[in-house]
């Protein structure tokens, strides 16, 4: 309770996950409230068509409803040079078709070309033509505007809202709230030291709007609902069971010494070199969460980091021996004669 929150205390209007907080998308709502409905008329038809009327067989196979579920993952994005590889070979044959014609009634080949299925000037492959900022402030809007090294003295200033979340990283806050409070409205009340008034403005797609129709030619990615007390980042506890496990398994290839298996070894030294990549990674991240390895903090956010700072350097000790195991040669002791030995043979 105290992890996920009390869920009859909500008053959203949303449809979410109680542990992972994602947002269901409209589809899935409307599926929720319509499946009752559709099951109940399915159940009907199926028994007056099979038991009643009996003109369809008993055995005869029920279509699938293919409904949009929580788990129903977004559709494959096609790149960009995919749908320009199928929009030339549509266009193949109908260019083809067009220049045979126009060969036959004795038409101007120049004039064949300018025949386009879209405008070019106004749209790419049916949909809205994008342009490049940076074309619009350096080929445009750079000779119409004049440059001064002076700050201007302004009394009102306005912060895109969602570039300065991007713009201002969480640093030791724990929770959102926490972000809140250390690092997003100082940030604000510092701009209100030189000047009399500070906008914050957030993004809103607006229906029918060139900001909504570039953000549909994005992947849709998973809504989460945010409250004050969620914490900002999870740690990678598996990260931590994984190096371990690792190391464990470079343990058991180390005593039990495979002299003429190579690949045994070779394998051991991949996987723990790995783990000595990570290891700066590691101990940076075992840093700035300290507090929680000592306070108790949660396993996820606190031990995990201990756990994964531990195998990590497990693996590192044993890489270093694997590697010395293979460089030292070998002693040769079957033509070797103890001193001694010699001093005792008697000539």
């Amino acid at each position: 309770m105290d992890e996920l929150g009390n869920p009859f205390i909500e008053d959203s209007q949303d449809l979410f996950v109680l542990d992972t907080k994602d947002i269901a998308p409209t589809s899935v709502v409307d599926t929720i409230r319509q499946i009752e409905k559709i099951g109940r008329t399915q159940y009907e038809k199926y028994i007056e068509d099979r038991l009643i009327k009996r003109t369809v067989p008993i055995f005869e196979p029920i279509k699938k409803n293919r409904m949009t579920l929580l788990r129903t993952t977004n559709g494959k994005t096609v790149s960009a040079m995919t749908e320009k590889i199928s929009i030339l070979k549509s266009d193949v044959s109908l260019f083809s078709r067009l220049y045979i014609s126009c060969q036959t009634r004795g038409g101007d080949l120049e004039d064949l070309f300018e025949n386009n299925i879209n405008p070019p000037a106004l749209s790419q492959n049916g949909k809205i033509s994008l342009g490049t900022k940076s074309d619009l402030l350096s080929k445009c809007l750079e000779q119409l505007t004049t440059t001064t090294g002076d700050v201007p003295e302004v009394d009102v200033l306005v912060i895109d809202g969602a570039a300065i979340m991007n713009m201002l990283k969480p640093s030791t806050s724990r929770t959102f709230d926490d972000y809140a409070d250390l690092v997003f409205c100082p940030y604000i009340r510092k701009h209100l030291e030189t000047v009399t008034r500070v906008n914050v403005v957030w993004n809103d797609y607006i229906d029918n709007s060139l900001k909504a129709a570039t953000r549909s030619k994005r992947r849709k990615g998973i809504r989460r609902r945010v409250q004050d007390w969620y914490r900002v980042c999870l740690a990678m506890s598996a990260f931590g069971f994984i190096a371990l496990l690792a190391s464990i398994a470079c343990v058991g290839l180390r005593l039990f010494k495979f002299p003429e298996n190579k690949v045994l070894r070779f394998t051991a030294i991949l996987v723990t070199f790995s783990a000595v990549v990570f290891i700066l990674i590691g101990t940076v991240l075992f840093v700035k969460n300290v507090d929680d390895i000592t306070t108790g903090g949660e396993f996820v956010y606190g031990y995990s980091f201990a756990l994964c700072i531990s195998g990590m350097c497990l693996a590192a000790l044993v890489d270093i021996l694997l590697v010395i195991g293979l460089i030292m040669p070998k002693k040769n002791t079957r033509n070797c004669v103890d001193a001694n030995s010699i001093n005792n043979i008697n000539f």
